[in-house]
């Protein structure tokens, strides 16, 4: 994969329940129709210390208690894919592709499905590779 673009992207975990649901907030550098999404990578506590906000990340053995909803348009074409899954360091270097993902940031969202190893005010921190749409 070439990278052409980048950006971390943060999502705090303000407070910790199952089945609890956290949505992205609007990132200007990612809005919906302005760019396409090539791929996403999760990062965890084991590579990088702490998240751009200062919030600790979640501990890898957490990863697998998550699940991440990415909204295409207003479908959720990339439905609970686990959090574990888009770690490149967990899987090989694998860093998950995607085919031109037009991705809906504000309408995407991770799910807690076990509150093992998780604790309040800790982030999750995604990393998004992707293109500027034409004008």
């Amino acid at each position: 994969m070439i990278i052409t673009n980048s950006y971390l992207v943060e999502l705090n975990l303000p407070t910790i329940s199952q089945g609890q649901r956290y949505t992205f907030l609007d990132v200007p550098q990612l809005r919906y129709n302005a760019v396409t999404i090539d791929a996403v990578e999760s990062i965890n506590a084991d590579q990088l210390a702490t998240s751009p906000n200062l919030k600790t990340l979640i501990p890898a053995a957490a990863m697998k208690n998550i699940v991440v909803t990415l909204v295409v348009d207003e479908t959720e074409e990339i439905y609970q894919l686990p959090y574990f899954t888009l770690n490149a360091a967990s899987n090989s270097g694998i860093i998950r592709e995607f085919a031109n993902k037009r991705i809906n940031l504000v309408k995407s969202y991770a799910t807690i499905l076990n509150t093992t190893g998780l604790t309040a005010a800790q982030s999750l921190c995604f990393n998004f590779f992707y293109k500027k749409n034409p004008r």
